[in-house]
């Protein structure tokens, strides 16, 4: 005899619809994968954020130093420096084409003489070196002129002239430099002494319309030092 199978409607808790079951539980599972693999990655992100090392430094900077040479002279001395007071006192950096002897060296007659304090000085921020020469145009006079030189500073040097005494006729004069080769702003300033006389056996040779004459320029290069 043939067997007659029960008939379910398809909500019928004895047979339930078969086609929704399996699509349901792949979605399932795909949103819990993916709530894992978000977990997963807002875990390893909190983690990575709690273990930093952070070194910061501020404020390096680099800029540029000036280089400037102060260059003055004066006939008299205060202290243990210039007097600015006096009337022969120039600043050769602003004194413009104003020369050293020409107010007080003019119409000289044999014995006379005079002294001239020279001062340099490191006025920038950077450390220099430093040489004082001198141009001579000798109108015959060079050879009746004796120029003395003292250092009375620590720093500098005197070259070019002999003698316990450092001298030079005038004729000679371009032999001699003052110099220094690491002048720190620090160290204060450099200072010379010049003496200088015009010989008092000067015959009447010399005693013309047309004057014998000695003439000098004076020159002061600073550059940074070189390592």
């Amino acid at each position: 005899m043939k067997r007659v199978k029960p008939f379910a409607f398809p909500d019928s808790p004895l047979q339930p619809y078969r086609g929704i079951a399996p699509k349901t539980d792949r979605r399932s599972l795909l949103l819990c994968g993916t709530s894992i693999l978000f977990c997963l990655t807002v875990l390893f992100g909190i983690t990575f954020a709690l273990f930093n090392d952070t070194v910061t430094n501020q404020n390096n900077r680099i800029q540029t130093g000036n280089l400037k040479v102060g260059f003055e002279v004066s006939d008299k001395l205060s202290g243990n420096d210039l007097d600015t007071n006096s009337p022969y006192y120039q600043d050769l950096k602003t004194a413009g084409d104003a020369a050293i002897f020409t107010s007080d060296a003019s119409n000289w007659k044999p014995g006379d003489r005079g002294s001239k304090y020279l001062k340099i000085s490191n006025t920038g921020t950077m450390p220099l070196d430093y040489r004082m020469s001198f141009r001579v145009e000798d109108g015959g006079l060079g050879g009746a002129l004796t120029f003395t030189f003292t250092k009375l500073s620590v720093g500098g040097e005197i070259t070019g002239a002999q003698g316990e005494h450092p001298s030079v006729s005038g004729e000679s004069l371009e032999t001699v430099a003052f110099a220094n080769t690491n002048m720190n702003k620090e160290q204060g300033f450099d200072l010379y002494q010049m003496d200088y006389v015009l010989s008092e056996s000067l015959d009447n040779s010399f005693n013309t319309d047309t004057p014998a004459f000695f003439s000098m320029d004076v020159t002061l290069f600073a550059q940074q030092v070189i390592k």
